[in-house]
């Protein structure tokens, strides 16, 4: 979040209650106004695409679970090739890398946990991020929309390949 003035509402129990609060960047923190923006925008460009990775893998998983005995082996077997194995999760990022796919081989979980890997090295840090983490943002993001197309090419809609 940052640094403004903010209101907080909560309601309970049909009862509103609102607030103002005031947020102050930390006063260690020496990072321009510019730069925070920039870690702002490349780490809401990671969280969104995270989300919509995370509506296809969901979408990938129900179409499994819902398939039973009428969806073939061969098709089955192109969803969990494109879904990925696991669930993406928080990795080491001091001894963790991540490194380029090609974007038709690329599964769903392998491209969240690209997405996480980069958010993690965004906020780690109170500092401009490097030429190298947003050319890393942009490539991974980009992907997305080519996952998506390959599961629509996959979904129960499609025809059989």
């Amino acid at each position: 979040m940052h640094p403004g003035r903010y209101s907080v509402r909560l309601t309970a129990d049909g009862s509103v209650t609102e607030r103002p609060l005031i947020v102050r960047m930390d006063p260690r923190v020496e990072i321009s106004a510019a730069d925070l923006e920039r870690q702002t925008d490349l780490s809401m460009g990671c969280y969104r695409a995270y989300l919509r990775a995370q509506q296809a893998r969901e979408a990938i998983d129900e179409a499994i679970a819902r398939g039973g005995a009428s969806v073939t082996p061969e098709r089955r077997e192109q969803w969990m090739a494109l879904r990925g194995t696991g669930t993406p999760r928080d990795g080491d990022i001091l001894y963790d890398s991540i490194y380029e796919t090609d974007p038709e081989k690329e599964t769903v979980v392998g491209l969240q946990q690209k997405l996480l890997f980069m958010l993690n090295v965004l906020q780690s840090v109170d500092a401009r991020p490097t030429a190298q983490a947003a050319v890393a943002v942009r490539a991974i993001t980009e992907t997305v929309p080519r996952l998506e197309a390959r599961w629509q090419a996959l979904s129960p809609a499609a025809p059989p390949k």
